[in-house]
């Protein structure tokens, strides 16, 4: 999530104008629906529900449940700084004082500490090595515990603790552990106990035996129902479920901190303690961007077919939550709905379909590496470029120029940078107003 190059802070958005902008934003992507929650500076609530919540489910409301995916991590820093500030942890503390014996890390200079978890500094990649994915539709369910203590017994970092940002799953997965261990309870209950209870935010939960119809239903990106994911293990990083009335509560508390540890838990959580990189600082999890002159702290969260984020101005007390029910993104969304001056990322113009020919498109048949865990690979089928990313379905396209395709059934496009004899050497991935280049693997 970016600012894009916010001003000033912006006139208060009428009901109206919200409604507008919701379906501006949303529909032309194809999201099944959403509910979108701002909290002003007087405290004063705006509630919008968009779309459906799927078939079979209730209409939208502010007790439908959404899967919150890695806003999970915030309620985790929250957790931590509680668990800190009343002495049961600290955040200089090695993570070896709290791994069950006989998991033995191999350090990479000094010990990795909570606050390196915390703070995405650890040097621990992104996801454990032994992640085997056995249902790509639910891809952490089948980690067990014994898994995670088997990759970390002599696993060493590729970096130096605090050394560098690098966004990792597995550290916060494992932070939850360790305060679990360090709190004497599973994580769920000891957050639900020193967090969530005090609160008033009794819909939050992994399971909390919702009936279905409040299940809000996840969509992929071409609009099919897929399921829920479930992190048995990692469970602090992306597992916990919520409503907008629960939200609400939480950004009440985060506009005015209560009493006791928990306000001080607020208040050091969110406290910016690292650089982040892209303009970014970052908390106890929670991430901090400067927009003109307010300053947003925020999470966002993604699973196989939900995306949601949630953020608040602490100078200020506004916040906003934005929960779909699809695997598209919208966190342009809130942050527009919370500072205007923030442009939405509107679905670019299309083109005029043009026929390109057989032998053009052959040279754009491969694999395009964005990174070592996310590809797409480009296909020909009836005349046809098809595009599959990793893990996700394969969309046939619609040619719009000789390089540019125009992905069917979700908001996206692709177009391919080539060399003198016009074999694709890059493909640009154009979606939400961004546009991400990833050369052909191979060269």
């Amino acid at each position: 999530m970016t600012p894009g190059g916010a001003a000033a802070q912006g006139a208060r958005l009428t009901d109206d104008e919200v409604r507008s902008k919701i379906e501006a934003r949303l529909a032309p992507q194809g999201t099944p629906g959403a509910v979108v929650g701002i909290r002003e500076a007087d405290g004063t609530r705006r509630f919008f529900a968009w779309g459906t919540a799927g078939q079979g489910r209730d209409p939208l409301s502010g007790g439908s449940v959404f899967e919150i995916g890695s806003i999970s991590k915030a309620f985790n820093g929250l957790l931590m700084a509680e668990m800190v500030a009343a002495g049961d942890v600290s955040l200089d503390d090695a993570i070896t004082r709290w791994l069950p014996e006989g998991v033995e890390p191999v350090p990479h200079g000094r010990s990795i500490t909570l606050e390196d978890l915390a703070t995405h500094r650890s040097g621990l990649q992104r996801l454990p090595g032994n992640l085997q994915i056995a249902d790509a539709s639910d891809p952490y369910a089948a980690y067990t515990e014994a898994d995670l203590w088997d990759f970390l017994d002599g696993h060493s970092p590729a970096r130096e603790p605090g050394a560098a940002y690098e966004y990792s799953n597995l550290g916060g997965g494992l932070a939850g552990h360790l305060l679990a261990r360090a709190g004497g309870a599973e994580w769920e209950a000891l957050l639900r106990e020193r967090v969530l209870s005090p609160l008033g935010m009794d819909q939050t939960g992994t399971d909390l035996g919702w009936p279905e119809s409040r299940r809000v239903a996840a969509h992929d990106l071409a609009g099919r129902e897929v399921p829920w994911w479930h992190f048995p293990t990692l469970t602090a990083t992306g597992g916990l479920r919520s409503t907008a009335d629960d939200l609400f509560r939480l950004l009440d508390a985060l506009a005015a901190p209560p009493q006791g540890t928990l306000g001080e838990a607020v208040r050091e959580s969110t406290r910016p303690r690292a650089d982040a990189g892209d303009g970014m600082r970052i908390g106890l999890f929670w991430h901090v961007v400067e927009i003109g002159d307010r300053t947003v702290v925020w999470h966002d969260g993604g699973t196989g077919g939900s995306r949601t984020i949630l953020g608040f101005d602490p100078d200020s007390g506004e916040g906003v939550f934005v929960l779909t029910n699809s695997a598209h993104g919208a966190d342009d969304l809130a942050l527009h709905l919370l500072e205007p001056t923030v442009p939405l990322q509107l679905p670019e113009p299309r083109g005029d379909a043009v026929s390109v020919d057989a032998e053009v498109l052959a040279k754009y048949v491969g694999t395009y590496r964005f990174g070592p865990q996310f590809a797409i690979e480009v296909t020909v089928d009836g005349g046809s470029v098809v595009v599959q990313a990793t893990g996700q379905p394969a969309f046939p396209t619609i040619a719009e120029s000789e390089t540019r395709f125009r992905l069917q059934g979700v908001e996206a496009a692709v177009s391919f940078e080539v060399d003198d004899s016009g074999r694709a050497v890059a493909l640009i991935l154009h979606q939400g107003g961004r546009s991400q280049r990833a050369p052909r693997a191979g060269g």
